[in-house]
């Protein structure tokens, strides 16, 4: 029994909070945002908007929300960032309502060294980590809408092509050159590039939700977190970015409803040991080195759709645990889930027509009721040097239909029959092995009474993956890498 004391003091603290909490919503404010017809020297408000987010980013506090008008044109302002914290009660809002921030902008003449020949070159103070990144094909400097051509040394500049030279050493190292047709100057081509050392959105404050908006086209990340709590990201996109589409820096993080696609390195990567994340709903599409690259404490995905990330869809490692739900892996020649010195829990995927739906590295997984479809290896075990200890001991592995593919304990390995497979690594002996579906199309799959892999369905279009920027035309990268 509780002494009468500890109840009064309960039920003050209660009313107390209540009362904070009638409080915060009472003074919570609402500002506008407007790039075309808004002032940051307006108050803010609806009748007279703020013309940077900026500027409402430094005065929101807990409770407030942030709207922005969706106009036509971009929001290009220098990177925004986000420094205030909500509470878990009263978070700080960002409403995007569509819009969409861009880091693509214009260098007028005067910001350009004329080196003769047509050739032009100027600063570009993040050189060398762009340079990673656009050998890969990824556009990043537009000659009147275009992409340009990028080269590999200053004496193959032709024409409307483009060349970095991330020399730290010379006397104009991290410089961008650019070369225009005979007689033409960057007063007549309109010469377009991702901002230098630019992040669409950075927030390093706590309780702070993201919805409704689109950041591209950045020469570093489309969205980025450090060390903040609570932050969510709901409906956002982040594409057409030199690094990531998102990325986490030992923050506690929520993701639903979003598209991460084109961005010449992963669609979104989680850094730091702090680091917890959680996706929902979301689609990984066409970026350069993985859809998710995850390091930190634990990181969980479900109910989303992997598409044509070069090399890894999801790559987990790091003492990191990956919990990936019903999602489904779609990207012929290329790899489903990799795991080095992690750990996974992998259930009720579909991994169709890879090259290996799941790899294993130095690390410990379970896999139950996925569906392997026509993958060339279904799991593909390490190959220690220690052949006293094997990976596929740390694989749990079972009641999972493989349909097509080989199996292997190694890629360099001969191929077994599936009897064989499951008498030398003791994994799968209630899994289903058949050679073909038939017409067999629904998702998930029911066979034999049982269910295997994801419900999602691998169906997107065109307009989804456009360059949110009418700046820009860039060509849809189908795999960049190769």
């Amino acid at each position: 029994m509780n002494p009468p004391g500890l109840l009064v003091f309960r039920r003050i603290f209660f009313l107390g909070a209540l009362a904070c909490l009638a409080l915060a919503t009472a003074s919570a404010k609402d500002f506008y945002v407007d790039n075309i017809k808004g002032n940051d020297a307006n108050d803010g408000s609806e009748a007279a908007p703020f013309k940077t987010v900026q500027k409402s980013a430094a005065l929101a506090e807990a409770g407030d929300t942030i709207y922005l008008v969706a106009n036509s044109e971009p929001y290009r302002e220098p990177a925004i960032n986000f420094k205030k914290s909500g509470t878990a009660e009263a978070p700080i809002v960002l409403d995007g309502r569509g819009a969409v921030l861009s880091g693509i902008q214009r260098f007028g003449i005067e910001e350009w060294k004329d080196f003769g020949g047509g050739i032009y070159g100027r600063q570009y103070e993040n050189a060398t980590h762009m340079k990673t990144h656009w050998e890969g094909g990824y556009d990043f400097v537009f000659f009147d809408r275009a992409p340009g051509t990028n080269v590999t040394k200053r004496e193959d500049l032709t024409p409307l092509s483009y060349f970095m030279d991330p020399n730290l050493e010379g006397t104009e190292g991290k410089m961008l050159y650019i070369r225009l047709p005979e007689g033409k100057t960057p007063a007549d081509v309109a010469v377009l590039i991702s901002r230098p050392a630019h992040t669409g959105l950075h927030i390093s404050g706590s309780h702070v939700t993201v919805k409704n908006l689109t950041s591209s086209n950045t020469s570093e990340d489309g969205f980025s977190t450090t060390h903040g709590k609570n932050i969510i990201f709901d409906n956002v996109r982040g594409c057409y970015n030199m690094d990531q589409g998102m990325s986490h820096h030992g923050s506690t993080a929520i993701v639903k409803n979003s598209i991460f696609d084109h961005n010449a390195d992963a669609g979104i990567r989680d850094v730091f040991p702090e680091c917890e994340s959680t996706y929902e709903n979301c689609i990984f599409a066409y970026n350069r080195t993985s859809g998710i690259d995850a390091k930190g404490r634990k990181h969980t995905v479900r109910d989303s759709l992997f598409l044509n990330n070069d090399r890894t869809q999801i790559r987990v490692e790091k003492d990191s645990l990956g919990i990936v739900e019903g999602c489904y892996f779609l990207a012929p020649g290329l790899d489903g889930i990799g795991i080095y010195k992690s750990s996974a829990i992998v259930t009720r995927n579909t991994f169709a027509d890879l090259k290996v739906g799941f790899r294993a590295g130095q690390g410990t997984a379970t896999l139950e009721g996925n569906a392997f479809l026509r993958n060339e290896i279904p799991l593909s075990y390490f190959e220690h040097a220690d052949a006293e200890h094997p990976t596929y001991e740390a694989i749990k592995s079972n009641n999972n239909l493989f349909v097509g593919g080989q199996f292997k304990l190694g890629e360099s390995k001969p191929a077994l029959a599936f009897v064989d497979y499951i008498q030398q690594t003791g994994q799968d002996q209630n899994s289903i092995e058949i050679a073909d579906l038939g017409e067999a199309s629904a998702l998930p799959i029911k066979y034999e009474g049982q269910t295997f892999g994801a419900s999602v369905k691998a169906q997107v279009t065109e307009e989804q993956f456009a360059n949110p920027d009418p700046a820009v035309d860039s060509v849809l990268r189908q795999n960049a890498a190769k």
